[in-house]
């Protein structure tokens, strides 16, 4: 059985990937050291790690890459998130949008290239409503 699972990005930046999430989603510290940072917001956990750490694997050590991640954050606030990327020139991929499958987003990127899709959940439309169990 499994007790909790949460993401670790590796970083060359630690410490400004881990200020990122804790800026723009409300991140806070549960563990720092200069090589690892754990984030937590609630029930949501989130970790930063160097990834030339003698923890990482030999043939995972030094290598970062986004191919087949991209991290999503659901929350209320998305219009007042946009804005801060936007006030802060931050990369924005997908301009912030409504999608007919029930999703208010957009999707940007964090200090690392990581992509980040920051999302409120919005009525679907009935062609959508349908794929939904009830």
């Amino acid at each position: 059985m499994i007790s909790s699972s949460y993401t670790v990005i590796k970083a060359r930046s630690v410490e400004e990937t881990a200020r990122f999430y804790e800026e723009y989603f409300g991140f806070e510290r549960s563990f720092t050291a200069d090589w690892y940072i754990s984030l937590r917001n609630g029930a949501s956990e989130l970790a930063v790690l160097d990834p030339n750490h003698e923890s990482v694997p030999e043939p995972f050590r030094g290598r970062t890459s986004n191919q087949g991640v991209l991290l999503n954050f659901e929350t209320d606030e998305v219009d007042e998130i946009f804005d801060h990327f936007v006030a802060d020139e931050r990369t924005i991929h997908l301009t912030l949008r409504d999608e007919p499958w029930g999703q208010r987003h957009f999707i940007a990127e964090d200090p690392s290239g990581i992509p980040v899709d920051v999302i409120k959940v919005i009525p679907p439309t009935a062609e959508f409503a349908k794929l939904y169990p009830e």
